[in-house]
């Protein structure tokens, strides 16, 4: 209907032809230039090779220094940032503790940010590393239960990464400068602990001269005791503050309450709000479980609201259709990028996801936004497609869930499967924040509805608009 059967068989191929096309020319055309101390602008994401068809290897903020050594076009070549990491497999080095010894010579593995291990098929290394050369450890990787297939480590001086050159800046001459002056204040600095050391021996040299006499030894054994009690406070202090932790989770765990079914004008000023949102982002899938639930409670001889919600019912199942198959080829396409199928992680939480009931971002609802529908959050998926509703948060003033709009979150709770949604309904008992938001949270959801319902047309003339927009 909407042209896409043709389509998903043409464009993989054409987005396959144009990659092999712009990605070969792009090898061996790095300059090598003098080493330059650059800055980045904003903030910037790490490739690991010279043009967008490669992989990213990791995000860093403005004002990360970096040393510029390539040029490649409108691409710099870089060194790696400390905060990033690169993998080794498991067959080629030895790992004792937190040290991996190389056993061969190896070029290690760009890490790909957005599908792991799986995913990172790039050599780090245009020259391998010798066989005995030493890496630090930060994760072991595994095939899901199976054995360990890769380690974590951190990069070596050698390993460089690609960044968009307007991105960077050079550092000015004096920038450095101020730098040497640190060391300075540092010749400075022990003047002033000089002084108080020179305190406590003053007061030390005369107990020496009563120790001849034997009666001051005692002294000092006494004082050494006063702060050993000092301590003591502290820690009956951490002691007592978990304690009221683990009592208020019992106590927050409700008993499920039935939800309530939406009047057809409130319902239908939800649809407006929704409807105008991002098809992306929009919540279809709930929105259309409201619609069923409407249409089995209404009335069955309103044969005029029984045909609204008909209406509206296709209406979302189209646009669902539409918005399912435009997710498949963000699928198709992130899959592409990376070579490898499928994404199998999302992000670096993949591991973290094992001990809560569910991961995800933090987002308000537009139709459970308290008013007359109870009032929950939305927990969506993160990664490189389109977000995907995984579950619902009830409202607990415990966690403040409003101040944490746009955070990633690992919860821990009773999750209740909902026959309708076919979503978990997740009464929180423990709330972790994996990510917090970097951006001011979006405007509460109570707002959207209420500003259409002093201008909305009456049901019927809303029905005949809303065909016109599918």
């Amino acid at each position: 209907m909407f042209g896409f059967s043709s389509m998903d068989r043409v464009v993989p191929a054409a987005l396959v032809a144009a990659a092999c096309v712009t990605v070969l020319p792009a090898f061996g055309q790095v300059k090598t230039v003098d080493p330059v101390k650059m800055v980045t602008k904003e903030k910037a994401f790490l490739r690991c090779g010279e043009g967008e068809n490669f992989y990213k290897v990791g995000e860093i903020p403005a004002g990360t220094a970096l040393t510029m050594d390539g040029e490649a076009d409108a691409w710099a070549r870089v060194t790696y940032p400390s905060t990033l990491s690169v993998f080794v497999k498991a067959e080629e080095v030895d790992v004792q503790g937190t040290t991996a010894k190389l056993t061969k010579a190896s070029r290690l593995v760009a890490v790909n940010v957005a599908t792991g291990f799986s995913g990172s098929w790039k050599a780090l290394l245009a020259q391998p590393l010798a066989s005995g050369t030493e890496l630090k450890v930060i994760e072991t990787i595994k095939e899901g239960e199976g054995p360990i297939v890769a380690y974590r480590v951190a990069p070596p001086e050698q390993a460089r990464a690609f960044v968009e050159a307007r991105l960077l800046k050079k550092v000015e001459g004096e920038a450095p400068k101020p730098a040497e002056p640190a060391p300075k204040p540092a010749t400075g600095t022990p003047a002033a602990p000089a002084t108080t050391p020179a305190a406590a021996p003053a007061a030390t040299p005369a107990k020496p001269d009563e120790k001849p006499a034997g009666t001051n030894l005692a002294e000092p054994m006494k004082t050494p005791a006063t702060p050993a009690t000092t301590p003591a406070a502290p820690i009956t202090t951490i002691n007592q503050t978990p304690a009221p932790q683990p009592t208020t989770p019992p106590a927050a765990t409700p008993v499920a309450v039935p939800r309530p079914v939406n009047e057809w004008a409130d319902l239908d000023r939800t649809f407006k709000t929704v409807w105008r949102q991002p098809m992306m982002e929009a919540e279809l899938d709930e929105l259309l479980a409201e619609h069923e639930r409407s249409l089995a409670k209404v009335d069955p001889n309103d044969n005029r609201i029984q045909s609204q919600i008909q209406g509206r019912i296709s209406a979302l199942k189209l646009r669902i259709d539409l918005r399912n198959k435009a997710r498949e080829q963000d699928a198709a396409k992130a899959a592409m990028e990376a070579n490898r199928g499928a994404v199998n992680e999302q992000l670096s939480l993949a591991e973290k996801g094992r001990v809560y009931t569910i991961v995800g971002q933090l987002q308000p609802s537009t139709v459970y936004d308290g008013q007359k529908l109870p009032l929950m959050y939305r927990v969506v998926s993160v990664g490189p497609t389109a977000p995907k509703t995984l579950g619902y948060l009830k409202d607990d003033e415990q966690f403040k869930f409003k101040g944490r709009i746009g955070a990633v979150v690992g919860v821990i709770g009773d999750a209740q499967l909902d026959r309708s949604l076919m979503l978990n309904i997740i009464t929180p008992v423990r709330v972790d924040v994996l990510r917090p938001t970097t951006e001011a949270p979006p405007a509460p959801p109570a707002a959207a509805p209420t500003a259409p319902a002093t201008t909305t047309p009456p049901p019927a003339a809303a029905d005949a608009e809303s065909p016109k927009e599918n």
